[in-house]
């Protein structure tokens, strides 16, 4: 299908514009949003919040031993243009 898998990566380049972030929910985490966010220094103390409180699908209920009830997202997110040496 064309997708990456980051999950095991500790950073991957990005570049300005539109991105599309496509991912699985394989355990029901009501009530913990999900955030996107750009780490100037790999650890998440210093970053830019592209989204934050992206919510859950309140009618998933995926069973992490049955990857057919996995619950699939996509959110396009704006890479800004900036300058980043810890990037």
């Amino acid at each position: 299908d064309g997708s990456t898998y980051y999950a095991d990566t500790e950073s991957i380049v990005v570049q300005p514009g539109p991105m599309t972030i496509v991912w699985q929910e394989s355990i029901a985490h009501a009530g913990a949003p999900w955030r996107f966010s750009l780490s100037a220094d790999g650890n998440d103390l210093e970053s830019c919040v592209l989204l934050d409180h992206v919510p859950h699908n309140p009618d998933s209920s995926p069973s992490y031993s049955d990857e057919s009830t996995w619950t699939l997202y996509n959110i396009t997110v704006v890479i800004p243009d900036v300058d980043c040496e810890k990037c």
